[in-house]
């Protein structure tokens, strides 16, 4: 965004490459982790490699991934990670699916994140394709909510798919490996180091619960023969860092649409 670099790379969880580069202005891809097919097949495929990665990532869901100016660069460097180049799409044939317009005046977006993510519509129907509403609420958001056992989905799916995948031993071995001269006490500043070891359900649940998730995602696809579903990445735009006083534990509470979040 500063046009220092062209591009860069990042590593993306919950959204460490797509939050900062919906706030910036640029284009940012989380690249596939296969968590579903892994999770079935026991592996751990991922469409980049982590090879290089200053830290060894932490969970099914962590992956490199590119940020740059435009998507057309976006494309330009997973093509060149990956060595697959990106497909020639006919805009005229693709269907994507967006929020109905009662999601802008019941949704705490910002207006100004609602402009602009709503002229990206208008191009992207002017460019030929068909735009689909959907209910957003009822078909998106609150889609794992509707599993038979919603506080358990909740729980299953995160924990499953984003349980710490090694402990301070596996920290200390690749540290001895990559950077001999730190150890795992330095990381952690003289802090107490703590394990997180969180009790998880047994297998056979987590896939049962990612098996119906993911096929619940499938029909929202198929019901309305769509490529995509497009929406606000963030919804509101970046905010000054507070200089003085102090702060909130979890962050500040700011008001959209008269909704606090």
């Amino acid at each position: 965004a500063a046009r220092i670099v062209p591009a860069a790379l990042g590593l993306d969880t919950n959204g460490s490459i797509r939050c900062p580069s919906a706030f910036s202005g640029v284009a940012g891809l989380r690249p596939s982790t296969w968590t579903i097919e892994n999770a079935l097949n026991g592996t751990r495929r991922k469409r980049y490699p982590e090879n290089g990665v200053l830290l060894p990532p932490l969970t099914r869901l962590d992956t490199v991934g590119p940020m740059a100016r435009t998507v057309s660069d976006v494309a330009f460097l997973d093509a060149l990670i990956t060595g697959q180049r990106a497909p020639v799409v006919d805009l005229h044939r693709v269907r994507i699916a967006v929020p109905r317009d009662d999601f802008w005046q019941v949704e705490p977006v910002d207006p100004g994140v609602a402009a602009v993510v709503r002229e990206a519509f208008a191009k992207l129907r002017d460019a030929g394709c068909t735009l689909v509403e959907i209910d957003f609420d009822r078909e998106v958001r609150n889609l794992v909510g509707t599993i038979d056992k919603p506080s358990q989905a909740s729980v299953y799916g995160m924990q499953g798919m984003n349980a710490p995948l090694q402990s301070s031993e596996t920290m200390a071995a690749w540290l001895r490996e990559n950077a001999p001269d730190v150890t795992v006490e330095q990381m952690y500043h003289g802090r107490p180091i703590r394990d997180r070891k969180p009790t998880l359900p047994p297998a056979a649940e987590q896939v049962s619960v990612l098996r119906e998730t993911n096929r619940r995602y499938a029909d929202v696809y198929a019901s309305h023969g769509v490529a995509a579903i497009a929406y606000p990445t963030i919804p509101l735009v970046a905010t000054p860092i507070r200089a003085q006083g102090p702060l909130e534990p979890l962050g500040e509470m700011l008001t959209l649409n008269g909704v606090s979040r």
